[in-house]
């Protein structure tokens, strides 16, 4: 069913998934090598809201198509505008386990093409026959990758979903680690603040110290004079009983929390 490169190919992409750090630039990535894998004419790869009322709505789309970037833009928005409430497979967002899925598999294709949804949104942009995979971790939507083709050039394979299968657990990973160093870094966060009493702008600056900033180059970043840098980084080695940046970094080591902060 896979020949040995499109294997290669696979691999790769999952290599590339754990090792680029920039969102947008990870998803993008993905979505253009799965374009060799599969045929499609417009994908997206979005992120689960942040909004608590509106836990399984995705927002924040990346988009790959072979179309011009005003129609990559009109599709994407108006998902993103109010489409999203009438879409007829949107209730796998609430279901617990990541799941690859072929819309044709899971709605009557009469009832489908009644809808408001494919009607005046699917039909308006000749894109028929969707694919897709909802991203869990911990119960919980984060992500979605959805494939969009022509119904004149055929419906996603029994091949395709395979290839999207052996992808999934790499997304799962990869967007269930991202929380995870959210939660370690507010972790972080919060012992110093209420520990230590580091407020929000030496925060900052002990995260540039983290880093190997000097007093001139943490000044630049901030947009603060040398002076007022000196003061806060005394400050930052006062609360946090330290004479030194050495120290304050084997401090922050011992504590568990300069990685998350590094991160």
């Amino acid at each position: 069913m896979i020949e040995n490169r499109e294997w290669e190919i696979i691999n790769e992409m999952a290599v590339a998934l754990y090792g680029t750090r920039n969102k947008d630039s990870m998803r993008r990535a993905f979505l253009s090598r799965l374009m060799t894998l599969i045929s499609f004419e417009l994908a997206d790869f979005s992120l689960a809201a942040q909004q608590d009322e509106e836990p399984y709505r995705l927002e924040d789309p990346v988009v790959v198509s072979r179309f011009d970037k005003q129609r990559e833009k009109g599709l994407a928005e108006l998902y993103q505008l109010g489409y999203y409430k009438l879409d007829y497979v949107s209730w796998i967002f609430t279901h617990p386990k990541s799941m690859v899925y072929r819309e044709s598999d899971l709605i009557d294709d009469k009832v489908r093409k009644e809808s408001l949804f494919y009607r005046d949104y699917l039909a308006k942009y000749d894109l028929g026959s969707v694919a897709g995979i909802s991203i869990i971790g911990g119960e919980k939507l984060k992500g979605a990758v959805t494939l969009y083709k022509s119904e004149k050039n055929g419906d996603f394979t029994d091949r395709d979903l395979y290839i999207l299968e052996k992808l999934m657990p790499h997304l799962q990973n990869v967007l269930g680690q991202e929380e995870k160093e959210e939660k370690e870094r507010n972790e972080a966060v919060r012992i110093l603040k209420y520990q230590y009493g580091i407020t929000r702008k030496e925060m900052d600056v002990l995260c540039l110290i983290l880093q190997g900033c000097s007093n001139g180059e943490i000044a630049e970043a901030r947009g603060i004079s040398q002076n007022t840098v000196k003061s806060q980084v005394a400050d930052i080695f006062g609360k946090t009983g330290v004479k030194s940046r050495t120290q304050l970094f084997r401090l922050l080591m011992e504590k568990g929390i300069a990685s998350p902060l590094l991160g």
